[in-house]
């Protein structure tokens, strides 16, 4: 996220920050307390004013929230007009609760649903190697685990380890036209109308 930052981006949110904090001068936002989190507040209902903010970014967040149509109009609301927006969102990945796990997004709806949103650069943030990896530890985990959600966090695990170092072809498939149509994780760039 820090090399899509401009540089004349100043009131940066990073909304649905977890425990990550990517840099001092960005604020974190989550639903969750966390120890770096400047902001408590779901993604449905942000707390700043229309057109006040030059960037926001939100990795990984959106598709755990029910009512993603309602954050993206959010996100459109607080951007001022010239800022930005980084949002990375699932396209082929498995089920994952963080504590639900609701949607998942085409480059197609990407653009169709950040139409206010002049993309600057659309594609992959982790490829289709990344999408076999997690289906075959989904499908390992929901064969073996014999319908225990521990076994199975606990077999999804064990296979990612051995499958991990896989993860460095991705940038090799990231050259083929049409990696997006198989990528695990798709972003979106882009700068308000």
């Amino acid at each position: 996220a820090m090399s899509r930052i401009p540089l004349e981006a100043r009131l940066i949110v990073n909304i649905g920050s977890g425990t990550e904090q990517i840099a001092p001068h960005v604020l974190d936002v989550d639903v969750m307390p966390f120890e770096n989190v400047s902001v408590v507040a779901d993604m449905e209902h942000l707390p700043f004013r229309d057109n006040s903010l030059d960037m926001v970014i939100s990795e990984c967040a959106l598709e755990h929230v029910p009512r993603a149509h309602r954050a993206i109009a959010e996100i459109s609301r607080v951007v001022k007009p010239g800022g930005y927006i980084y949002i990375v969102v699932p396209f082929l990945y498995p089920y994952h609760e963080a504590p639900g796990d609701y949607h998942r997004w085409t480059k197609a709806a990407l653009y169709e649903q950040f139409s206010a949103f002049e993309p600057v650069s659309v594609g992959v943030w982790a490829g289709p190697v990344t999408t076999f990896i997690g289906y075959v530890a989904a499908l390992i985990s929901m064969i073996f685990s014999f319908g225990s959600d521990r076994l199975a966090a606990l077999l999804t695990y064990a296979t990612f380890i051995p499958l991990a170092p896989l993860k460095l072809l991705d940038p090799l498939f990231r050259l083929f036209p049409r990696a997006s149509d198989a990528a695990a994780v798709l972003y979106f760039f882009g700068q308000k109308r």
